[in-house]
């Protein structure tokens, strides 16, 4: 039977009892601030891991950038190898070939990199030594620059090659240049340029080459030093405004023309050493001389021709007043035999006027007279010869109708005088159907037929 606890074994439960309590209370306390303190640094760490996650994010993010961009610098790093003009290339010593680009391969003669890439470099190279002395230069040095040799293409054709050049390690990285044209293109300048001091040098033309912009003279050919008596060094130490007699200003707008080719002859006057200023023709154009602009002149001297010309110009003003003196003489010729004209038809008018005045009136009133057979014969003879003494004249005054007979020279005379048909009749010892016949063929000769125009009307102003 179990037996009843005491009061003080009651006390001492309940004491043990709230004992308990009171360390489970600090317990709970204890256990709540254990949670509170993992709580906070749960919270903490969470913090920090979100912290250190979105800095991997970042990372990441940052990471993915940079892949993108070398990706990107690769394409564009590739693509500016590929639309390079130069060649690009990267070998080892031995002449394997790890890269070419386009360019490269365009300049050996291989349609893409991938077939060059086939190749040996050293077969490439048409003389063995070029690739000794390059390697040599590479080992020493360990790089080269602009260094030139002949290679040989795809199909065996040679090309003029410039390469740069670094090593590093067994690798030769660099650069090619196809400088084929411009070696042709030296070649020929300098072939040129020979062809040119062959011609300037051995002219016996006097050339100079002066410089438009500061106006030096630059060269002058030895025909040049003996025309000019300059020694070579003196002439080519002075500006070409010392010897043009011209202004600096106006040289300087010839050479303008001249090196614009707005002209190509010119007129100047120069002077020689010794003080002596000559006439000079200039043929000058522009020239290029080592990559200079110049001017190539040609000159000829011309003193003597302008001394000729200056002669005969003098002589032509001298027949040019020789020629107003002979016209002023002309002229006074033409007056005096104008003069001497009027006077001798004057005097023509004069004897015809005393002929029909004073000497017809008496052989009309002869031939009406009673005359003997005798007679009658010496009154033909008279009025015959008289006849023969005026029909010159008659006959002058209607030269412009040179057509007419001497028959009708002598009608028409006296039917400008006034004469009737029967009276020229008479004169003429005539009939009068004659006198018509004659004064018909004279209105035709004269234009006159079938119109009402007086025969006499229209004598009269003739002369």
């Amino acid at each position: 039977m179990e037996t009843k606890p005491t009061d003080k074994e009651l006390e001492q439960k309940i004491e043990a009892l709230e004992n308990e309590a009171v360390e489970r209370k600090r317990a709970k306390a204890a256990l709540r601030k254990a949670n509170t303190r993992l709580e906070g640094r749960a919270e903490d760490q969470n913090a920090e891991l979100a912290k250190t996650v979105r800095r991997l994010e970042g990372e990441i993010k940052a990471r993915d950038r940079a892949e993108r961009k070398l990706k990107e610098s690769d394409k564009r790093y590739s693509n500016l190898l590929n639309v390079s003009l130069v060649g690009i290339y990267q070998s080892s010593i031995n002449g394997d070939i790890f890269y070419v680009n386009q360019s490269a391969a365009t300049i050996f003669g291989f349609e893409s990199p991938e077939e060059m890439l086939l190749e040996n470099a050293i077969v490439r190279y048409r003389h063995a030594e070029d690739r000794k002395v390059l390697i040599q230069s590479l080992n020493e040095s360990g790089r080269l620059k602009d260094f030139e040799f002949e290679a040989l293409t795809k199909s065996g054709e040679t090309k003029n090659l410039l390469v740069s050049a670094v090593l590093e390690g067994d690798a030769i990285s660099g650069m090619i240049m196809d400088i084929t044209g411009r070696k042709k293109a030296e070649k020929a300048l300098r072939e040129s340029e020979e062809r040119y001091r062959s011609l300037f040098k051995d002219h016996h033309s006097v050339m100079l080459l002066i410089d438009p912009e500061s106006a030096d003279i630059v060269d002058a050919n030895p025909a040049a030093v003996s025309f000019y008596g300059w020694s070579f060094e003196a002439i080519t130490a002075k500006k070409i405004t010392d010897i043009n007699m011209l202004s600096d200003e106006q040289v300087f707008q010839e050479m303008g023309k001249a090196k614009a080719e707005q002209r190509q002859v010119f007129y100047f006057q120069h002077l020689l050493a010794n003080g002596e200023i000559r006439d000079v023709e200039v043929f000058s154009g522009p020239i290029k001389v080592h990559g200079r602009q110049l001017l190539y002149s040609i000159i000829h001297d011309i003193t003597g021709r302008k001394q000729v010309e200056l002669a005969l110009l003098e002589r032509g003003n001298e027949l040019e007043n020789k020629t107003h003196e002979l016209q002023e003489v002309n002229a006074a010729l033409k007056v005096l035999l104008k003069h001497r004209d009027e006077d001798k038809k004057e005097l023509e008018e004069k004897v015809i006027a005393n002929v029909k005045k004073l000497v017809l009136p008496y052989i009309e009133k002869l031939n009406n007279s009673r005359l003997n057979d005798r007679q009658m014969v010496y009154l033909n003879i008279i009025k015959s010869n008289l006849e023969d003494i005026i029909a010159p004249f008659l006959h002058q005054l209607f030269s412009k109708f040179s057509d007419l007979t001497p028959s009708e020279i002598q009608v028409a005379g006296l039917v400008r005088d006034g004469k009737t048909t029967k009276e020229i009749a008479e004169l003429l010892n005539s009939s009068t159907g004659a006198i018509n016949f004659h004064r018909n063929n004279i209105r035709n000769k004269l234009g006159l037929r079938n119109t009402k125009t007086n025969l006499r009307s229209f004598l009269l102003p003739l002369t």
